[in-house]
């Protein structure tokens, strides 16, 4: 399979970075908006994709809004069942909100040079253990 596009948009020319502006409400292409593209997630993507690309807290939040619009009687049981077991049994993962289409996002920046790091840390480590403050320049 391409790398960038996803089994569950077979049928659409979408690569893996439109669908995510789409989940995401970024991006709407006529009729194609947030809600298609989490209704096609729900519908067609394995589990591990789906709580991937939209993690646990807005699957347990929206899936009243997308609810009626899967076909398959068995997985709006199963989504069913995971909104409201969730929050009770594990609340703790209906709390974070980042998603795949957030992390995607992220710029990284540059490490510092080894000897720089170091010294930063030992500064850092000295100020927080000894209680000693750098005077800044």
């Amino acid at each position: 399979m391409d790398a960038q596009r996803l089994p569950w948009v077979w049928d659409y020319d979408l690569d893996a970075e439109a669908f995510g502006e789409l989940l995401t409400g970024r991006l709407t292409i006529g009729r194609l908006n947030r809600d298609w593209a989490a209704v096609r997630l729900l519908e067609y993507a394995p589990y591990e994709e789906i709580v991937r690309w939209l993690g646990f807290p807005t699957l347990v939040r929206d899936w009243p809004r997308w609810r009626q619009r899967i076909r398959a009687e068995s997985r709006r049981r199963g989504f069913d069942f995971l909104a409201e077991w969730l929050p009770k049994q594990h609340p703790e993962l209906c709390v974070c909100t980042v998603t795949h289409a957030d992390w995607e996002v992220i710029r990284w920046i540059e490490a510092p040079l080894p000897d720089q790091f170091v010294s930063e840390l030992r500064g850092l480590g000295e100020q927080l253990v000894l209680g000693v403050e750098k005077n800044a320049p």
